[in-house]
């Protein structure tokens, strides 16, 4: 049994503080033993991420943030991983209460030993690191995994897509404006496409995804315009992907955006756009429309063909972008590569209904 975790946006660090509170790889080194853990465990299991290191028990997970600081985000110092761990704690609360059961705090004592204090328990010694502690889930089901497998009862995806459902139908509102939302839209396809054309990938889709989106956004923005009007714009999760969506019970979805507010405002159709485009990346986009479709049953809203092609191009783009991230340096280089145009294809293929 694991709990999936994944990063966020890629993107290379502006600055990595050259000096920490304390050293990294003794922290390090001590969470890979089993004897660190108040709970007993035969082994530990050290999964490393853009953004953190996560330490797997036989039940439980420990997030340790790296402390970097990158465009997007700012884990450089030991208070703000402390505040940000609080916030990830806090806000996943929110669709997977159950799962996430507080922050750890990893101490020094006087002679000079580490420990780990699980959440909840007193903290004695002075705090070198915050960690975010969840119960593990089985990895199994989650809903990528199932997929894969093709292991997914539609009692289970129901079950889940209705929890997916009551929270963005009940979700604060954002005060936008038309404007701010359609600038946001239009910033993210430039990023996009500059960060995609710097990698100089062969055959011209990027470019064609570029103008066939910045097109809808010039010309056909009424759909995104009524969106904000009617005052759909919520505080959701963000990044709503199948490796984030458990399909047990009691339902969970893990993972959300903690580090940036602006990247949580969203409209629905977004969120559910983009679990929908993944789930056919995976050749199961049933699944996907059936989060949407219980969705819209259960809030009464209405979705436009026109603009869940946009966002499920837009959000194809993105991920295009994000893989491309991970090639500097990385020795899976073709993988992710191969990735990126998996994705980008997939965002040619949206963008050509529009």
């Amino acid at each position: 049994m694991i709990v999936v975790i994944s990063g966020g946006p890629q993107s290379h660090p502006e600055r990595s503080p050259a000096g920490t509170d304390d050293a990294l790889g003794d922290k390090l080194a001590f969470l890979r033993k089993p004897t660190a853990y108040a709970e007993a465990t035969a082994w530990v299991e050290a999964r490393e991420t853009h953004m953190s290191w996560v330490f797997l028990t036989e039940g439980y997970a420990y997030k340790l943030k790296k402390p970097v600081r990158y465009s997007y985000l700012d884990y450089a110092s030991l208070e703000r991983r402390r505040s940000m761990c609080e916030q990830e704690v806090l806000l996943n609360r929110r669709l997977a209460a159950w799962v996430y059961l507080g922050v750890a705090a990893l101490v020094r004592d006087a002679a000079g030993q580490l420990a780990l204090c699980a959440a909840g328990t007193p903290v004695g010694g002075t705090v070198v690191e915050w960690l975010v502690q969840m119960r593990r889930l089985p990895e199994e089901r989650m809903l990528d995994h199932a997929i894969r497998r093709n292991a997914v009862h539609e009692v289970d995806a129901a079950r889940t897509a209705g929890h997916v459902a009551a929270f963005l139908a009940h979700a604060p509102r954002a005060a936008r404006t038309a404007q701010e939302h359609i600038g946001r839209q239009r910033r993210a396809i430039a990023e996009n496409a500059a960060a995609i054309a710097a990698a100089r990938l062969p055959g011209g889709q990027a470019e064609r995804v570029t103008e066939r989106l910045s097109a809808f956004l010039d010309n056909r923005n009424g759909a995104l315009e009524s969106r904000v009007a009617a005052g759909k714009i919520v505080e959701g999760h963000g990044d709503l992907r199948p490796e984030h969506v458990f399909l047990g019970q009691p339902a969970a979805v893990i993972d959300c955006i903690e580090f940036d507010r602006e990247l949580r405002l969203i409209d629905p159709l977004e969120e559910l756009a983009f679990l929908w485009m993944e789930c056919i990346r995976l050749g199961a986009g049933q699944w996907g429309e059936m989060f949407l479709q219980v969705y819209l049953r259960e809030s009464g809203d209405r979705a436009a063909e026109e603009l869940l092609q946009f966002y499920m191009s837009s959000r194809a783009f993105l991920r295009a972008r994000l893989a491309l991230g991970h090639l500097d340096g990385a020795h899976d280089a073709k993988h992710w590569l191969g990735k990126a145009e998996e994705y980008l294809e997939i965002a040619g293929r949206f963008a050509a209904g529009l």
